[in-house]
């Protein structure tokens, strides 16, 4: 977790496709709202470029839902990327 909030993943290639990030991911985000329980306890953020869809298809089904897009936010050595924004509200009980 970034800035208390935002969360963010890299996993070396050997370990894609094998649920490790799901696995660790479920459990950040379940620490999260455990710690922050509270009703109205701010949403965890996410940015992704839209070309890595399999990290978009991970926080789907964690419970992240698209709140934006834009173009052009870094530069990375193999160029400009683009974003989508996207949030996972605490789960209602």
């Amino acid at each position: 977790m970034w800035d208390g909030r935002e969360i963010g993943f890299i996993f070396n290639k050997t370990y894609w496709g094998k649920g490790y990030a799901h696995e660790a991911l479920q459990a950040v985000v379940d620490q999260y709202w455990l710690v922050n329980n509270q009703e109205g306890a701010e949403p965890i953020k996410a940015d992704v470029d839209p070309r890595n869809e399999a990290s978009l298809r991970l926080l789907r089904k964690l419970g992240f839902e698209v709140t934006g897009t834009a173009e052009r936010t870094f530069e990375t050595h193999i160029g400009w990327c683009d974003s989508i924004y996207l949030e996972a509200k605490r789960p209602t009980k």
